[in-house]
Order: structure tokens, then sequence, then C-alpha cells
């Protein structure tokens, strides 16, 4: 997960070509949508039929303040719906999540998606407490969305991603993340911030 190409202006292409070549074959990493796209082509060459959504990411702001900005998808298997959230970084699911509310755990990480109405939300727990990070209505989008998400996100003047520096990999041991100079680096359940 990174940035770097809006923090250098060059802008973010996201039709499945320059996708392909910047996460592929340039071996980059990108955002949401990036992501997104290219799990989408994968799973269509595979013969399923995925679903792609938006989101509000609501982590670290209220709903009425969180613009329809995320991509996620939705793929049927076995008579489930899962939710798979490639892009969202830091606290992301590393696995499918199923559409209920029982928890998915991944080593340390746990995730559920609860049903608050006509919205679906999904959570992680972060010490002890459920954390809703985005929520949708499970529509499915059409490829316009993502285009106009992708230009607010990557030239608005208050977005996060173009004002923040944004770097997260997962490693074999946990996640490494950046945000402009502070690193945190999250391994055998244990956190160690530093500022770099």
């Amino acid at each position: 997960f990174e940035n770097l190409d809006v923090l250098l202006g060059r802008g973010i292409r996201i039709d499945s070509g320059s996708v392909y070549a910047k996460l592929v074959a340039a071996h980059r990493g990108g955002y949401c949508f990036e992501h997104g796209i290219l799990l989408q082509s994968a799973l269509s060459s595979l013969g399923f039929q995925p679903d792609v959504h938006t989101a509000r990411v609501v982590l670290m702001r209220p709903r009425s303040e969180a613009a329809l900005t995320h991509m996620f998808l939705t793929v049927r298997m076995d008579d489930q719906r899962y939710v798979l959230d490639p892009g969202f970084g830091g606290l992301a699911p590393l696995v499918p999540v199923p559409l209920t509310a029982a928890r998915v755990c991944e080593g340390r990480d746990v995730h559920r998606l609860v049903n608050h109405g006509h919205e679906w939300v999904l959570e992680t727990e972060v010490n002890g407490a459920w954390t809703p990070m985005w929520s949708s209505t499970l529509e499915p989008a059409e490829p316009v969305d993502f285009v106009m998400g992708n230009h607010f996100v990557s030239t608005f003047p208050i977005s996060p991603f173009v004002t923040t520096l944004m770097l997260r990999a997962i490693t074999p041991r946990g996640r490494v993340s950046v945000a402009n100079r502070a690193m945190t680096r999250r391994h055998e359940g244990r956190e160690e911030k530093r500022v770099i």
C-alpha cells in the first residue's frame, strides 16, 4: 500500500492495464482502487464473478464526513458471500470475511461484518474493542464511481492521500506502516513506534 504517485503529482490511472503495469510488472504498491481492480481482474480470470462496491471510511471520522471513496469486492463461493478488501491498508483483513457477524481470525487480526439496517460495517478488534473501519450498502458500483472517487482522493487539497505519505507492508512477522515520518511496526503481538 502506498500513495507515492499522488504526492509526486503523477496521478493514478485505474484501468486494468495501468494497474497491472504498476503493481505487478513494476513491483510497486498502490491504494484501494488499484489493489481492488487487480484482484477483480485476477478473480474474473479464474472464473469468479466478483462485485465491486464503494464504502465510507469511518475509521477516523464520523460517517457524516466520510465520502464513498473506498473500494472493496464481494464474491460468492459455496452459497456464501465473502468480502475481500485488498487495499484498505494497515488494518485490512488478510483473508476473506464472510458476510455474517461471526469473527474471522488470521493470526492476531480479528475482523467481522455487522449489519446496521441498510448498511454493513467492517470492524476490527483493536486492544479488545471493536473498531469500525468502513460502512457500505453493498450495492454494486459502476466503474465511473471509482473514477470519481480516485480523482477526489488523489487531487482534493485536504485529502489524506494528498497531504500525508502513507506506506504499509505485510511482512512475514506482521505489518509495517509509515505516515510521514512516523513508523509503526506490529509483529508477534507487539507494537513498536519510532520517528524516521
